[in-house]
């Protein structure tokens, strides 16, 4: 298998700080689940992002939410449109995206299920849930079951829980 194919695990910026956004090392996780939270950080730190905040980047983000709450219900397409558009752009890792909007208990809060097929990993989803202040919540919802390798014999931590394993 060609290695540029097979990139799985954290990404290099997490490699180099040896944690992910949450705090949690690295070492932690098996392989998989690293993988998993590394394409999860980068969506939050993408759906956080606003357009134009990166100079050389001008479309990475999001566009304006106060645009978006202005208008809504009928801004909530747009943004899922934006959303899906941005992630598949910036995330290299996503093969594709199904976005639904989400019935909220909350009329204040915005909120999509992300349907993300992973190249490497395969089907993850995950709740975003935009907030009036502007901020973006993602939440795993859950994950296809991977095969675990025949020489793995200890059991791995929940991904819902995102709790890591004991060393």
């Amino acid at each position: 298998m060609n290695t540029r194919q097979r990139h799985s695990g954290p990404s290099l910026y997490e490699k180099l700080l040896g944690n992910f956004q949450d705090g949690s090392s690295l070492h932690a996780w098996d392989e998989n689940s690293q993988h998993l939270f590394s394409v999860m950080d980068n969506i939050r730190v993408i759906l956080n992002s606003r357009q134009g905040a990166i100079k050389h980047l001008p479309d990475y983000g999001l566009p304006d939410l106060a645009m978006i709450y202005r208008h809504l219900p009928a801004s909530a397409h747009l943004l899922r449109q934006h959303i899906a558009s941005t992630l598949l752009r910036y995330e290299p890792r996503l093969a594709h995206i199904d976005i639904q909007l989400l019935a909220n208990a909350q009329d204040d809060v915005l909120g999509y299920e992300l349907i993300c097929h992973l190249k490497q990993s395969g089907l993850v989803r995950f709740g975003s849930y935009f907030t009036p202040d502007h901020a973006v919540r993602l939440q795993l919802l859950g994950a296809a079951e991977q095969k675990a390798p025949a020489r793995q014999a200890t059991p791995q931590p929940s991904l819902a829980n995102r709790t890591p394993r004991s060393t």
